[in-house]
C-alpha cells in the first residue's frame, strides 16, 4: 500500500508540474501575444505619424497626389537643354538671365553678354546674394563649357529644386555661343555684340 500511495503521490506531484508547467506556458504565451500586439500597435501608430510629417512637409516624399501648380507640374521633369539657336531667341527677347556655372577665373576670362557668375562649386556660399537676382526673370538659362561639363545641368537641378521651374541648361553652352558668333565678354571688358541695342 505504501507503493501504491507513492505512486499516487508521484502521480499528483508530475501532475501538478505538468499543469504548472503548462499554467507558464500558457501565461508565457499570453505575455507573447501581448507584446506582440503592443509592438503592431506601435509600429502602425509610427506609421501613421512618420506619413503625416512626411504629407505636410515641403520637400517630403510624395506618397499622395498633391495638387500642383503648372510650374510645379513642370519640375516633375528632368531640366529640359535648350539648343544655342532659342536660347539665342530667348536672349534677344531680354527675358532670360544666363548663369554661368564655371569657376569665377572661366567666367572672368569670357562669358556670354549679361550673364551671372554663380559657380556650381560655391552654389550655397554665394545663392544669397544673388537670389533676388534671379527672381527678377522670366527664365533662367544654365552653362558651362564642354561636353562632358555637367556643372550647367547641375547647377539648373538645385535652382529647380529651390523653387525656379523655369529653368534649363545649353549644353555646350561657352562653346557653342562663341561658335554661333553670339553676343560675349570678355576678359578685357570689350565684348562683340551681334545685336542692335
Amino acid at each position: 500500500m505504501d507503493s501504491t500511495q507513492q505512486n499516487k503521490g508521484s502521480r499528483l506531484a508530475s501532475n501538478s508540474k505538468k499543469s504548472k508547467l503548462q499554467k507558464r506556458s500558457v501565461s508565457r504565451r499570453t505575455i507573447c501575444k501581448g507584446w506582440l500586439i503592443e509592438m503592431v500597435i506601435i509600429l502602425v501608430a509610427m506609421i501613421f505619424v512618420s506619413v503625416g510629417v512626411n504629407y505636410f512637409r515641403p520637400n517630403g516624399l510624395d506618397f499622395f497626389k498633391r495638387p500642383l501648380s503648372e510650374d510645379a507640374e513642370s519640375s516633375l521633369i528632368t531640366v529640359r537643354a535648350v539648343s544655342p539657336k532659342e536660347a539665342f531667341r530667348k536672349y534677344q527677347e531680354g527675358k532670360v538671365l544666363f548663369i554661368d556655372a564655371r569657376y569665377y577665373e572661366d567666367f572672368l576670362k569670357g562669358h556670354i553678354k549679361g550673364a551671372l557668375n554663380l559657380p556650381y562649386h560655391r552654389f550655397d556660399e554665394n545663392f544669397d546674394q544673388v537670389v533676388d537676382r534671379l527672381e527678377k526673370w522670366d527664365e533662367l538659362i544654365t552653362y558651362c563649357d564642354g561636353e562632358d561639363c555637367d556643372l550647367g545641368i547641375n547647377l539648373a537641378d538645385k535652382l529647380r529644386m529651390l523653387g525656379f521651374f523655369r529653368v534649363s541648361y545649353l549644353i555646350n553652352g561657352w562653346t557653342v555661343w562663341q561658335e554661333h558668333d553670339y553676343p560675349v565678354e570678355l576678359n578685357n571688358g570689350r565684348g562683340r555684340n551681334n545685336i542692335p541695342e
